[in-house]
């Protein structure tokens, strides 16, 4: 794997699948799962990977190789066209999105607010993907006015599949004067001018930047999953 050279590939395939399947177990059969490999393998074992999983019914796959090669994902798509494949979140503008639109290498596009450049970037690459009857699920693990963006562009275009949203701390509602409502898996829409966000200015100062690593973390819970290591696992 990319990730991690101390994982046995060969395992991969089929411990996923166990996760997979306890997971389907567990919730039923109307309970949408989708995967996120976060771009972590090459093809070889993206298609190994994807074929374990494909009878429980994903509403996609994410990120199974790096967004940056076309030319793999384009290998992986012809070995997996029986599950829904994603990318998008670390694409930027129209431009980034256009080669792999015009070759339909994924059925889901999942351009975030805050990478594309706001609502009218990313309406547009909404667009362009509509024309290839492609869908959006919007990648959204972020804070208050992003989600206000990503919720109101949503409503806004024909292809939206689903719309990410992060389990936020606590203070991501007491910083919102009157919170985004969420109710039965679905936000209302906000009606105040603008986003329809207005911010508790003395909260967010309150909470200062605070720069953390973001990889080891992963790195840790890769470990926790594939391997004996749980005990270390937070």
């Amino acid at each position: 794997m990319l990730c991690n050279e101390n994982i046995d590939e060969r395992k991969v395939p089929a411990k996923l699948r166990d996760h997979i399947s306890a997971i389907r177990q567990a919730v039923g059969p109307d309970i949408d799962i989708m995967i996120d490999n976060h771009g972590r393998s090459r093809p070889s074992l993206a298609i190994r990977q994807i074929r374990a999983v494909e009878e429980f019914g994903l509403l996609f796959f994410e990120e199974p190789v790096p967004p940056d090669n076309l030319d793999a994902l384009a290998v992986l798509r012809k070995e997996t066209m029986g599950v829904d494949l994603a990318t998008g979140e670390r694409l930027f503008t129209r431009w980034g999105y256009k080669d792999l639109l015009e070759r339909q290498l994924v059925d889901v596009i999942q351009p975030d607010i805050a990478h594309t450049g706001g609502i009218s970037e990313m309406r547009r690459i909404s667009a362009m993907a509509e024309t290839y009857y492609i869908q959006v699920a919007p990648h959204n693990p972020n804070g208050p006015i992003a989600t206000a963006a990503s919720v109101h562009l949503s409503a806004a275009i024909p292809n939206l599949l689903i719309l990410e949203h992060a389990l936020s701390p606590p203070w991501h509602d007491r910083v919102q004067i009157d919170p985004i409502v969420l109710k039965d898996g679905y936000f209302e829409l906000p009606t105040a001018p603008g986003l329809g966000v207005e911010l508790d200015m003395d909260v967010l100062n309150s909470r200062p930047y605070e720069p953390r690593p973001h990889a080891g973390a992963f790195y840790l819970r890769w470990r926790c999953c594939l391997t004996s290591e749980r005990s270390s696992c937070h």
